[in-house]
């Protein structure tokens, strides 16, 4: 799919759809395998009646430089091994127990999200949502170490995780974003304030919001 699609100027993702569309058989998963092993399959056969819209054109580019063949083939590895999280965190990576058992004890901040201070991952959610970012972490380590990408900290106790792919080193973080609003004083600040007592009062209120940014840092 990927040496033919080059022909005609567009991605390999993009031929597999338009055969698809206009249901062209293609080759099924482990065919190119069979047959460099000498098997030899029996190719499926058009369909009898072609659907309605039967005339496709390919409107590419021919000669344009086309999607590299290690990137086309994980766009193609990736539509057939989504990654999915579970529900509960069973035996998690060696990164997101230790990530666990640093977080899990603190406070959260002013913002309302822990600090990530000697933490191996970059994570700044809200105490309630830590069980939830921790198994977005545990998915995604052993789904890029499946995939052979290598995942590694330094040796200062401020390192952080680097997912190493295809040589790129790649920094990753997980963020709960807060809501500002103005923060109302209390009657105890009030008072302490007339009385001389209060030196600083927060002007604003940060409220966890409860969505995810993930973010390749670098």
């Amino acid at each position: 799919m990927v040496k033919l699609a080059a022909e005609y100027g567009i991605s390999g993702r993009g031929l597999a759809k338009l055969c698809s569309r206009y249901a062209i058989p293609v080759p099924g998963r482990g065919h190119w395998a069979r047959k460099k092993a000498g098997y030899h399959d029996q190719p499926d056969e058009l369909p009898t009646t072609p659907p309605p819209d039967s005339e496709g054109r390919i409107a590419g580019e021919p000669g344009r430089e086309a999607e590299h063949p290690d990137v086309e083939a994980q766009i193609a590895y990736e539509a057939a091994h989504p990654i999915l999280v579970a529900a509960s965190l069973n035996q998690p990576h060696k990164f997101v127990a230790l990530a666990r058992e640093t977080l899990r004890p603190r406070p959260p901040g002013h913002s309302g999200t822990l600090g990530n201070r000697h933490c191996p991952l970059q994570i700044h959610v809200s105490s309630k949502l830590l069980p939830r970012a921790l198994r977005f972490f545990d998915a995604l380590l052993k789904a890029c170490e499946q995939r052979g990408f290598t995942v590694t900290t330094g040796n200062q106790p401020d390192s952080h995780v680097r997912i190493n792919v295809h040589g790129e080193p790649l920094s990753v973080g997980l963020e709960e974003p807060n809501k500002r609003s103005d923060h109302v004083p209390t009657a105890k600040e009030t008072a302490d304030r007339e009385a001389g007592r209060a030196w600083f009062i927060d002007r604003y209120d940060y409220t966890p919001t409860g969505r995810f940014v993930f973010a390749i840092n670098e």
